[in-house]
């Protein structure tokens, strides 16, 4: 079982790194704050697989090895862990242009100071945390665009899994030791890191680096009532420009580009700028 455990370390690993890359790659590119919550959540991913990686090695190859040592690798493992879920929950939030309630920032502050405040309840906060996160991804689901639509779905079904995992194996009695030894984070992992670099790959094929600005532009401004200046907007996010970009080629803040933005998505019905360059690409055109 060890040896499996080791083969499925390094395949996960090295697959994660090469998905963590290529969303590097993407989001350097682009400058998209998406995809830079894509590479937060990956990167604390892995930190959270050499942990355990460190947790296995130490453990059937070290003897003698003082509790502190386990104490503070378990403390770290389980920050990088809420780090984890934290960033899956902002990628959400700018998936669907929401912001994060109240009330799940404070669950993930009580989270984080539960290790040292209360180490007895780590589990249970930990497993509430955890629906918390899950619930919020689930009920964003219709708010979400078809560009980003099975990159949720993915986030969505990890964290249930995620979650049923961690009560069976630290919150429910009298399970069987077998349960124990399958490697799930290993495996939650692996698929994870498939379906990314499915996702990635996927994703090349829209590039916005390559469309060109429709020749009727000023038709599709004038079906929805757009201004000049939205119009103006619209044509700098079909070229790949994020919001500060945007600011600095209009002479405007970034928190204006944000407002005509919003107005845009008003009036044309369009959630998010990614279903915009979609629709644009798709077409040629007028993006319906």
């Amino acid at each position: 079982m060890i040896h499996l455990v080791v083969i499925l370390h390094f395949t996960a690993i090295s697959l994660g790194m090469i998905t963590l890359s290529m969303a590097w790659m993407k989001y350097y590119q682009q400058k998209d704050i998406v995809w830079q919550w894509i590479v937060y959540a990956d990167l604390m991913f892995t930190m959270n697989m050499i942990l355990d990686a460190i947790r296995i090695y130490f453990s059937k190859n070290v003897t003698a090895i003082p509790e502190s040592f386990w104490t503070v690798l378990g403390i770290v493992t389980f920050l990088f862990s809420i780090l984890t879920f934290v960033a899956l929950v902002k990628l959400i939030s700018n998936i669907t242009e929401k912001r994060i309630p109240v009330s799940l920032i404070l669950a993930f502050c009580l989270a984080l100071v539960m290790p040292v405040a209360a180490p007895g309840l780590v589990s249970w906060i930990f497993d509430l945390f955890l629906v918390g996160c899950s619930l919020y991804a689930f009920t964003n689901l219709p708010q979400t665009p078809k560009y980003y639509r099975s990159m949720h779905i993915t986030i969505i079904s990890g964290l249930i899994v995620y979650w049923l995992i961690y009560t069976i194996t630290n919150l429910l009695p009298g399970i069987p030791q077998w349960i124990f030894k399958i490697p799930f984070t290993q495996i939650i992992y692996l698929v994870i890191n498939l379906l990314g670099l499915k996702y990635l790959l996927q994703s090349r094929q829209i590039d916005t680096n390559d469309l060109k600005e429709p020749e009727n532009l000023e038709t599709f401004g004038s079906m929805y009532g757009l201004t000049v200046r939205e119009l103006e907007i619209v044509r700098e996010i079909l070229a790949g420009k994020n919001n500060n970009q945007i600011g600095e080629q209009l002479f405007i803040s970034p928190n204006t580009v944000k407002n005509h933005i919003y107005n845009i998505y008003k009036k044309t019905g369009i959630k998010n700028r990614y279903e915009l360059i979609v629709h644009f690409s798709q077409n040629g055109s007028v993006p319906f």
